[in-house]
């Protein structure tokens, strides 16, 4: 009930309602605009893992504007340049919150408290929204995610738990439906078969 994280909860709402069909009409916010919105959530410094998740719902909503920003690529086009310069933050923005610990907190599944565990799932959980609604976007970075989850996977500090490993696995997989080379992909698939299944 705290008054702060109401205003962050109506914000989102409204974003989301507006951003959602943006794509349906004629006239659109400029793509610029929508960029510096998304900038001004990458700047927020917070460690309420309750803020920490509206913060993504706003980055979830406001995606859309690096999509469209990457449709207007031509050359010394800023427009274009400044979105393909987001997309790393976002991500890393993502991962940092797929990964939040509270210090406070043991760092283990069964002890989390139920904000930190929510942040983490639906860090995990925008994963795999943004690989099946913008897979063209992310596929020139795929490797850069597919390493950062294989070091994410393979780091026992970060205690990720069967379900954000396995979300995680699904967004690459999602992203990789779209290489449009079988063979690389038979490779990727048998790999994250052989990380899942018992040896």
């Amino acid at each position: 009930q705290d008054p702060v994280y109401m205003e962050w909860e109506a914000l989102v709402c409204v974003i989301d309602g507006v951003l959602s069909r943006i794509l349906l009409v004629s006239e659109r916010p400029s793509v610029q605009s929508g960029l510096r919105l998304l900038e001004e959530c990458l700047k927020v410094e917070t460690s309420d893992p309750l803020i920490l998740s509206i913060l993504l719902s706003c980055i979830s909503a406001l995606f859309v504007f690096l999509s469209m920003s990457s449709c207007q690529i031509t050359p010394n086009n800023c427009v274009a340049m400044s979105g393909v310069s987001l997309l790393p933050r976002v991500l890393e923005r993502i991962f940092q919150a797929l990964v939040f610990r509270d210090p406070t907190e043991p760092n283990t599944d069964t002890t989390r408290a139920q904000a930190t565990k929510n942040l983490r799932r639906h860090a995990a959980s925008l994963m795999v929204k943004l690989g099946h609604k913008y897979p063209l976007l992310l596929l020139p970075v795929f490797d850069q995610i597919d390493s950062h989850v294989r070091a994410l996977l393979e780091d026992p500090r970060q205690a990720l738990n069967k379900m954000e490993r396995t979300t995680l696995q699904e967004a690459l997989l999602l992203i990789s439906n779209h290489f449009c080379d079988y063979e690389r992909q038979t490779v990727f698939v048998a790999n994250i078969m052989k990380d899942t299944l018992p040896h």
